[in-house]
């Protein structure tokens, strides 16, 4: 559990330039709280934040990021798993609402969100939770 309380790398899905986009508060959560490790962003669009890129394709990271947190619609979120599963990230924060506490549809894309994470060995927090802080390390 290291590897989620003390990342040395965390990828936001789903962030935007919209100050209000819940991504985009994230990571500047991890700035204002001054994360010392690497932040990757992925969005629909290119574009700075912060400072940072914002890249948008899962496909174009390194291997072995530690964290994703993942704030898109509740479909996206099998194929965002998929995608961490082959750049072997092995823990996901997943924020995002719709699966089970919203109907039997969003039922069903948890257990193939389940699926994806049990198949890749990805660890999840949530789904449709607030995440986490570690507030000794930002």
């Amino acid at each position: 559990m290291d590897q989620l309380f003390n990342p040395k790398s965390v990828v936001v899905i789903g962030v935007s330039e919209n100050p209000n986009n819940l991504a985009r508060i994230i990571v500047e959560n991890l700035f204002e709280f001054q994360f010392h490790g690497e932040i990757l962003l992925i969005g629909q669009k290119e574009g700075i934040l912060f400072g940072r890129g914002i890249c948008t394709s899962i496909e174009n990271l390194k291997e072995g990021i530690d964290v994703a947190v993942i704030l898109t619609p509740a479909h996206t979120v099998p194929g965002i798993l998929e995608a961490c599963g082959r750049k072997k990230i092995r823990w996901a924060i997943i924020e995002s609402g719709g699966f089970s506490e919203y109907s039997e549809e969003g039922a069903e894309l948890e257990k193939e969100a389940l699926r994806i994470a049990k198949k890749w060995g990805i660890r999840i927090v949530g789904p449709n939770g607030i995440g986490i802080i570690n507030i000794e390390n930002g």
